[in-house]
């Protein structure tokens, strides 16, 4: 049985630039940052939290614990892109520890011009800065449009709803 704290209770808030908030206040310490998003889980009802084992003491006995957070955007970022040129594709590397391909047709673009593709159970990351910056030797424009080429694609990014 795990403990289950609410995110109203947690107070911790995922936000968009993928940094955390706990109560107001900015987690900056590297290690805690790296930890929280190595331990994000999705639950059946598609609610994101922290998933901890804790120790007990109590003869090798851990207590699980599941810390559900608000999610001010997406729960996944791509942090780094791994070109796979004998594929002509690409990997992602998560917030999460988790590199997974790239699906080229599930590109998005907002209107502030963030990047986003679908990853994992179809839920959203956001590109961050590194990444863009590994995918941009890929990248052409055309009028206001980007597309990216992988091997003998061209593969135009859709607006994000």
């Amino acid at each position: 049985m795990a403990r289950i704290v609410p995110k109203e209770q947690s107070g911790l808030v995922l936000k968009a630039d993928g940094s955390w908030v706990h109560e107001g206040e900015r987690a900056t310490h590297p290690g805690v940052t790296r930890f929280f998003h190595q331990q994000i889980r999705k639950d059946d009802n598609g609610a994101f939290y922290l998933h901890n084992t804790i120790g007990t003491g109590d003869q090798g006995s851990a207590l699980e614990e599941h810390v559900y957070f608000e999610v001010e955007d997406t729960a996944y970022f791509a942090l780094r892109v791994i070109h796979q040129p004998a594929e002509s594709g690409f990997e992602l590397e998560l917030n999460t520890g988790e590199q997974v391909p790239l699906d080229l047709d599930s590109l998005t673009q907002d209107e502030l011009g963030q990047v986003y593709c679908r990853v994992l159970d179809d839920d959203e990351a956001r590109f961050g800065r590194h990444a863009m910056i590994q995918l941009e030797p890929f990248l052409d424009a055309e009028g206001d449009d980007i597309i990216l080429r992988a091997g003998s694609r061209r593969v135009r990014f859709r607006a994000r709803r």
